[in-house]
């Protein structure tokens, strides 16, 4: 099997090194606005292998290149909405690339995996052109993508929904986003995967580290997300800073804002790709209590209603309990309570309450332990392999 694999580099590594095991080759189209690669990072290491990587907006004409990135984007999102050309604003977008289009066209591959959610839209409308016939799945875990605004969740389902006539299969984040998508854009089941794909093994800690909570007799969390507090709906300075007001010491990346000034908020170095893919990251996290994974948003917002997003996944790499604010994402805090791996707390009182209970959290670990293998590319990766082969076939 052969895959051109369409989207921007950093959401395609752990999605590379998982196809590398179904794929005889892949070639990757890299649609980032700003980072461009010769080869997918810490991929060859991982796997042996080399990719090929176009970079599908790299270069363009001199008016192209001194636009605004957040114009870029914005054009990108009316390409998507509209269908109409933008090639004398954008360059290289998406006509003018014609030696990417060229390229490619002399290439054959049995499918095209596109990544992730709406941003990916208009490179399909872009690949749709260079290959007519071929089968293009589609990869959204988290749809719509807006935490906060009703007005951009609307206008992403309506960019959604123009694109369905050029796809031919779907990569959903849950169950209930699978019925979501049954209900409002007429999907059929056997259309759709449901994922999302998981961290291949070798994401996965090989070694466990002794409990710091051992050494002092403290409880300790490590957060996975984000330290990229800029922008709102990433900042939960104040959920962390709620929790280390509890005296739980929450360990996470260096973030720079005042708001994390506290002697139970400690920072770590930032781990780069290399020590996510070889399993460095996530054996660091085993010696914790547990992963506190917090989001903001909008609880009417249908993104914490039905996606799984990666952070969430990135804990069972670890094989810890996962601790969530209730209301944050309803299909993660699901899987949570239904397997016993954590809870989902209302209060950071209550947070505290159970990390205290020591027979409770020898029970959530072992549980945690025992359940991680099965959130692992292997385990579903021959369901995935089947999916593919329907959709190549049909």
């Amino acid at each position: 099997m052969r895959i051109l694999y369409v989207g921007e580099m950093g959401d395609a590594i752990y999605n590379l090194i998982a196809f590398s095991k179904i794929a005889e080759d892949i070639v990757v189209l890299n649609t980032s606005l700003l980072d461009f690669y010769n080869e997918p990072p810490g991929v060859r290491s991982a796997t042996g292998r080399r990719y090929s990587v176009f970079n599908l907006y790299e270069g363009g004409n001199s008016h192209t290149l001194r636009l605004p990135v957040l114009l870029k984007k914005i054009l990108r999102y009316l390409y998507g909405l509209s269908g109409f050309s933008l090639a004398v604003l954008l360059g290289r977008f998406p006509f003018e690339s014609a030696r990417i289009r060229n390229i490619l066209s002399d290439q054959k591959f049995d499918v095209v995996f596109a990544a992730w959610g709406i941003g990916v839209i208009p490179d399909i409308r872009y690949v749709r052109q260079v290959y007519p016939d071929i089968p293009i799945i589609h990869n959204v875990p988290t749809f719509p993508t807006s935490q906060t605004s009703w007005l951009r969740e609307l206008i992403e389902m309506t960019i959604f929904k123009r694109i369905l006539p050029k796809v031919q299969g779907y990569v959903v984040g849950s169950e209930a986003m699978k019925a979501f998508m049954v209900e409002h854009f007429f999907i059929a089941n056997d259309l759709m995967f449901v994922g999302p794909i998981y961290y291949a093994s070798q994401y996965f800690a090989g070694r466990r580290l002794p409990l710091l909570s051992n050494k002092d007799n403290q409880r300790h969390l490590v957060f996975p997300g984000t330290n990229d507090f800029s922008k709102s709906y990433n900042d939960v300075s104040s959920q962390i800073r709620a929790v280390a007001q509890q005296g739980v010491n929450v360990h996470t990346g260096k973030v720079d804002t005042s708001a994390m000034n506290h002697p139970n908020i400690h920072f770590y170095e930032r781990f780069d790709t290399p020590d996510l893919v070889n399993g460095r990251y996530a054996e660091y996290m085993t010696q914790f209590d547990g992963c506190l994974v917090l989001y903001n948003g909008n609880r009417k917002r249908l993104k914490l209603r039905h996606s799984i997003p990666q952070r969430f996944l990135a804990a069972f790499t670890a094989g810890i309990p996962i601790f969530m604010r209730k209301g944050s994402f309803l299909s993660c805090e699901l899987i949570i309570i239904e397997n016993g791996i954590g809870i989902v707390y209302e209060s950071e009182e209550e947070l505290r309450n159970c990390l205290l209970d020591t027979r409770k959290m020898g029970e959530m670990r072992e549980k945690a332990l025992e359940l991680s293998t099965l959130y692992s590319f292997e385990r579903q990766q021959q369901r995935f392999e089947d999916f593919l082969r329907v959709i190549i076939n049909r």
